[in-house]
């Protein structure tokens, strides 16, 4: 594939999720993101990120990225356990509060998500951090991911960490 063919999939995959984000929600959520300012671009995965702020760049409305991460099988693994987790996440507004400095961050756990068929179990713990640059017009930060798969009975099936995922956005 030429480079300017895959650049132009990448800017479409992120054209993709600012699409998302404005028309996903309603209610507080939904309310929190009109009228503000969307950031986006890739993250240091070459995974598309988008940020959207709230109009006066006081808080942060909602993250949607996507990630990968390597996989440690655990006691519960089967030889078909794949050891590579792939995953697009939107994040619930979470409303990161912005300092005077510009920056924000935090941690959160989205889970336990239960597999009705199996009884297994997903959590997702999240920890991003991001700041203001170029006098708002850009926005960096940090992203890690640890994702944990357990059995009905609570047995480890695998564990996937992102690693560090840096990511510079322009609005």
């Amino acid at each position: 594939m030429s480079t300017r063919v895959h650049h132009s999939l990448r800017w479409f995959a992120i054209a993709a999720l600012v699409a998302v984000a404005g028309s996903a929600g309603a209610g507080a959520d939904r309310a929190t993101a009109v009228g503000g300012v969307t950031f986006g671009g890739l993250s240091s995965q070459d995974r598309p990120i988008v940020v959207e702020v709230t109009p006066r760049r006081g808080r942060v409305a909602r993250v949607l990225w996507d990630w990968e991460g390597t996989c440690a099988p655990g006691p519960a693994a089967t030889p078909d356990t794949p050891l590579v987790k792939r995953a697009s996440d939107r994040t619930n507004p979470q409303q990161f509060r912005v300092n005077r400095l510009g920056r924000w961050g935090g941690r959160y756990t989205a889970g336990p998500f239960p597999d009705p068929a199996t009884g297994a179990t997903e959590t997702y713990g999240y920890k991003l951090t991001g700041r203001f640059m170029d006098r708002g017009t850009r926005m960096a930060g940090t992203i890690r991911v640890t994702y944990t798969q357990l059995t009905a009975t609570g047995a480890p099936i695998r564990t996937c960490r992102s690693g560090l995922i840096t990511y510079t956005l322009r609005d």
